[in-house]
């Protein structure tokens, strides 16, 4: 779970592989991750983190690598994959 500068609520739901947005009252409003195969389609979404711009981080267990959307949901861009070595 992680909240922004402005109360918002992101809670990861792992296995939808979602994230639902909740405003500072609790009340729901949005749910993002899952649908048709694009670069930021969740498989596992276990991690959520939001920076200052807005910006959210999430960590995606199954694909093992790092999406960042930016606070209109869109893709930015992903780091990490399956391997043994360090990072």
């Amino acid at each position: 779970m992680a909240v922004d500068g402005f109360g918002i609520i992101y809670v990861t739901e792992a296995n939808s592989n979602r994230v639902q947005k909740f405003d500072r009252n609790g009340k729901h409003f949005l749910n993002f991750g899952p649908g048709e195969p694009s670069p930021d389609a969740l498989g596992e979404g276990s991690r959520v983190a939001v920076d200052a711009a807005g910006d959210v981080y999430l960590a995606d267990t199954f694909n093992q690598r790092v999406v960042k959307l930016d606070m209109l949901r869109n893709f930015l861009f992903s780091f990490g994959f399956r391997g043994k070595a360090d990072g």
